[in-house]
């Protein structure tokens, strides 16, 4: 069993079996992350309504995951979604497969989508489809955060405003 203290992170994290060491409940400390997380969700964004929130967190190898979704709708039927997710268990996660976009500056467009990275706090990943009028933004930070929206029947005026 392998027991480190990183001098950055606020928790302990066991390599084997967390439940193997008494006197230390790791799957506590990451249930208390993710309740923690559930609070920076906003009640309302925009003419959105909060009608939802989840809070999950896992526990696997020693490696801990802390998320918290939030669902947001409007009365015309437009809805997002919005995923605040601690990384704090990844070194350097802008680094690692999947989060390419943050380390990359693109920007690419056709006649019904558009796709672009750029700093917003942090790096961020924008792609909106003008016709089916969904979009999806990533934005890392400090990290260790992931924040994820995700919206549905919106326009691109809107989902500019959602930074």
């Amino acid at each position: 069993m392998v027991l480190s203290v990183r001098s950055r992170r606020s928790w302990l994290s066991c390599a084997g079996c967390a439940n193997s060491v008494p006197n230390l409940n790791f799957l506590g400390l990451v249930r208390r992350k993710a309740r923690k997380l559930r609070s920076f969700l906003p009640r309302t964004l925009l003419d959105f309504r909060r009608t939802a929130t989840v809070a999950e967190s896992n526990l696997v190898y020693g490696l801990s995951g802390a998320l918290t979704r939030g669902t947001y709708e409007n009365t015309d039927g437009s809805r997002c979604e919005i995923f605040i997710a601690d990384l704090g268990h990844l070194d350097a996660p802008a680094t690692k497969p999947g989060f390419s976009w943050a380390g990359a500056q693109m920007e690419w467009e056709s006649d019904t989508v558009r796709e672009r990275t750029f700093q917003a706090g942090g790096p961020a990943w924008e792609k909106f489809d003008s016709i089916s009028r969904y979009g999806q933004l990533k934005l890392l930070l400090g990290d260790r955060f992931l924040i994820e929206i995700n919206t549905y029947g919106i326009t691109t005026a809107i989902m500019g405003d959602l930074l």
